[in-house]
């Protein structure tokens, strides 16, 4: 039996763009940023990728940059900073030899002594022609977040040497002890992208000692502005291939367009990528519904979108849609209590949480965390042999707090159960004894009455 290919949207929604042929497509409005990151990386060995969280630094790198160096005999390698258990160089190596094997280079391996000794002795082969390495160490924010000082100074000295001029001077004490050391002056052919997020930016400033250019070429990534937009809405619904993608091509009336993007910019003052993609992903689940239903060509117009409201419950519905594909009742109860109450602070900001109070606290278990991180719901953060969980983006915040806004966190809510039933009880019991006084009174009034007609008639009382 034959498989049947994997249809792809066309829009990716709340996760990055990758370097894979459907999503270097389907990357649209961004074309100016990766020409003019491209070509910075072409001319210097350190270069410094930074902005807030969301705007698509790693969709830019994955599906913009990467493919173009790739096509000049440069080898992107990614590489994170996330683990403590190993020592930072033979992380870097690590990182670099499960990107060959991950993109079929053959890779002859360099000494292990130092960074700057690996790269200055190990080769990298694509078919007949030889690659030179480029290190994308994306989340570099890690090395503050997560390494130790120690850590943090060591790998900032082997990076300080890989970008520097000359033989390091480690490299040098060993010649002076009269070690035979057969290298050049010449530094490694080597490529270094450091991205990170803009809270980190000036911390960057700690390691020019180490690495004194550091900060001297850097790229700042803002948000998209309407033309990027509109292409990054437009071109992937035009695009043709049946056999790829999960609709057919598709168009857009300007009006409709226009109405997404203007309600974006009056929610956060900008038109930031992830909010795009949400409703790019719910405009295309309508698409396919009418195509399936026999429709040949189809136009979306506004009422796809629907009014300010509408495109404000598309946002929170990501979320409650998310929540709704866990298997069991209790798992999206544990969920929506972590999400709504654990990563909202009483103003709706994100914060984070440990792991371990997250497990603890609100008895979400780690598969059911891992299953929220896949499908872009919470993103997973190491900081110092722990992990941090928060929702995945700003944008999240209002419609998660929105959900909240008649939930009530447990410690709150079983005492304001009790003191309502307290209350109601007694309010009750007041009601029935002032029934009871009133019947009281009324019989001593009848009673009275009677009396008082009993002596006008003389009849006596009694």
């Amino acid at each position: 039996m034959t498989d049947l290919p994997i249809r792809h949207d066309r829009y990716p929604g709340a996760r990055p763009f990758t370097d894979n042929p459907e999503d270097r497509r389907l990357f649209f409005g961004r074309e100016d940023d990766v020409e003019t990151l491209y070509h910075q990386v072409l001319s210097v060995r350190l270069l410094v990728l930074f902005g807030k969280s969301g705007l698509g630094k790693t969709s830019l790198l994955q599906a913009g940059v990467m493919p173009r160096l790739t096509e000049r005999d440069l080898l992107p390698l990614s590489v994170r900073l996330n683990r403590t258990d190993v020592d930072p160089v033979e992380l870097v190596i690590e990182a670099v030899e499960e990107g060959c094997k991950a993109q079929g280079i053959d890779y002859t391996a360099g000494e292990r002594t130092s960074l700057w000794e690996f790269f200055k002795t190990a080769m990298f082969w694509r078919g007949d022609a030889l690659q030179t390495p480029v290190l994308v160490m994306d989340q570099f924010e890690e090395i503050f977040t997560l390494q130790s000082i120690e850590n943090r100074r060591l790998l900032a000295e082997q990076l300080g040497e890989l970008v520097g001029a000359g033989l390091p001077a480690t490299v040098r004490a060993r010649r002076k002890a009269g070690e035979k050391l057969p290298y050049s002056e010449r530094p490694p052919a080597l490529k270094i992208i450091l991205s990170l997020r803009e809270e980190y930016f000036g911390a960057l400033q700690e390691l020019t000692r180490e690495v004194p250019k550091i900060l001297e070429t850097r790229f700042r990534i803002i948000p998209l502005h309407q033309e990027q937009a509109k292409r990054a809405v437009v071109e992937p619904a035009r695009l043709a291939d049946g056999n790829t993608f999960s609709t057919r091509p598709f168009q857009y009336a300007d009006k409709a367009v226009q109405t997404m993007l203007d309600f974006l910019e009056a929610e956060t003052g900008e038109i930031e990528s992830f909010q795009l993609q949400i409703l790019c992903r719910h405009v295309e689940e309508q698409v396919k519904r009418k195509q399936a239903a026999g429709a040949t060509e189809v136009t979306v117009d506004p009422t796809y979108l629907g009014e300010r409201k509408a495109m404000d419950a598309i946002l929170q519905n990501f979320y409650l849609d998310t929540i709704k594909t866990l298997p069991a009742r209790r798992d999206r109860r544990h969920a929506r209590r972590l999400c709504e109450v654990g990563l909202l602070n009483a103003a709706g900001r994100r914060k984070s949480l440990d792991e371990e109070d997250v497990v603890r606290d609100y008895k979400v278990r780690p598969p059911i965390l891992a299953r929220l991180e896949d499908q872009r719901l919470l993103r997973k953060e190491p900081r110092l042999g722990a992990f941090y969980y928060e929702l995945s983006h700003d944008s999240l915040a209002q419609p998660v707090m929105n959900s909240r806004r008649w939930r009530l966190p447990k410690r709150v809510f079983i005492p304001l159960v009790v003191f309502v039933l307290i209350a109601t009880g007694v309010t009750l019991w007041q009601i029935r004894q002032a029934e009871s006084a009133r019947a009281e009174a009324k019989k001593a009034k009848c009673l009275g009455t009677l009396r008082y007609a009993r002596q006008r008639l003389g009849m006596g009382g009694g």
